[in-house]
């Protein structure tokens, strides 16, 4: 495992903003260790920190008035400015990753290596990152591997991470533990099937110290969200038609012709959620032990929290504003 994680390497301050870039050291750990031809076969993953925030500072080519600005983002010159921070840190990530394909290639491990790119949330803006729509849970996945991918190809099929692991097992042909969920994805990366999952599930519940669990399961069709308070009470329902209403802006889990349907999406939540032991049916959930806590004295850190936390609240308001 390559990374730093909550280092303070390689780190510097621009207007009393603490910016982490360890992309540079994973990078050239990465290379080293594949130049020192590594015995086969090998396990390597490698964590970057980049598309966290903060975001590098912009260069002349990273113009926010030519940004295109995602749903459900308002477009404005301080929202465009922003993500315009995230594609240079995106842009950053990319290179990277070449540079360890690179690797790959000039050592002969290349045709031979399976490339698995992923991330674990949305990008980080209101509406997204931490969020059950798919602004938060659509992530990147993509697969590489030269004998069995001889084409490129992309796929809208309703994909879990959870299918991951059984999908290196069948390419490993290699037995899955009994234990093991998920399932293989190599009858869509084959194009034997459209599909493997009627449903995929998921749950948040910390952010830093911020407790609002929610849980959904996701169709074709629907997204079924719930969202509980302090207490694991049901706070609020959302549903949203994703063939019509895509961007998730619409939430009709109170429109009574939806009823049938919200019926059978929550029922599917619950079975799962008892199937799984969720913890939240016996109550609320301990405060993680890796939880992190601000030290007072970081105020420069604090301070820029509190403004993005204001700049969010004020984006927020903009999009609900929006949609009315």
């Amino acid at each position: 495992m390559i990374g730093l994680s909550k280092s303070k390497k390689n780190e510097r301050v621009i207007d009393g903003v603490i910016y982490k870039y360890d992309a540079e050291p994973t990078t050239k750990a990465t290379v080293d260790f594949l130049n020192n031809k590594p015995k086969e076969p090998f396990f390597l993953t490698v964590g970057y920190f980049e598309t966290h925030r903060d975001f590098p500072q912009l260069g002349p080519d990273d113009d926010p008035r030519y940004c295109h600005i995602p749903s459900p983002l308002p477009d404005t010159p301080e929202v465009r400015k922003e993500m315009a921070g995230f594609k240079a840190s995106a842009k950053i990530f990319d290179d990277n990753v070449g540079a360890v394909i690179h690797a790959l290639e000039e050592n002969g491990l290349k045709d031979n290596t399976l490339i698995i790119c992923t991330t674990d949330h949305g990008i980080p803006f209101p509406g997204m990152k931490r969020c059950l729509t798919g602004h938060g849970t659509g992530v990147m996945l993509i697969i590489r591997r030269p004998c069995e991918f001889s084409e490129g190809r992309v796929s809208d099929s309703l994909i879990s991470q959870l299918d991951i692991y059984p999908t290196i097992c069948e390419l490993l042909e290699i037995d899955p533990p009994s234990w093991l969920e998920g399932k293989s994805m190599l009858p869509i990366i084959k194009d034997e099937k459209d599909e493997i999952n009627d449903e995929v599930f998921y749950e948040a519940n910390y952010q830093g110290i911020d407790y609002t669990p929610q849980r959904a399961v996701r169709t074709q069709r629907w997204n079924y969200v719930r969202v509980y308070d302090q207490h694991s009470n049901i706070l609020q329902e959302k549903l949203y038609d994703l063939i019509l209403d895509p961007n998730e802006r619409n939430n009709i889990a109170n429109d009574s012709s939806m009823c049938e349907t919200l019926k059978e999406l929550q029922d599917r939540l619950n079975h799962w959620m008892e199937k799984t032991d969720d913890p939240i049916l016996q109550g609320s959930l301990p405060i993680p032990l890796d939880s992190i806590a601000l030290n007072p004295e970081d105020k420069d850190l604090i301070d820029h929290g509190n403004y993005l936390y204001n700049t969010f609240k004020s984006w927020e308001n903009r999009i609900q504003l929006d949609n009315r």
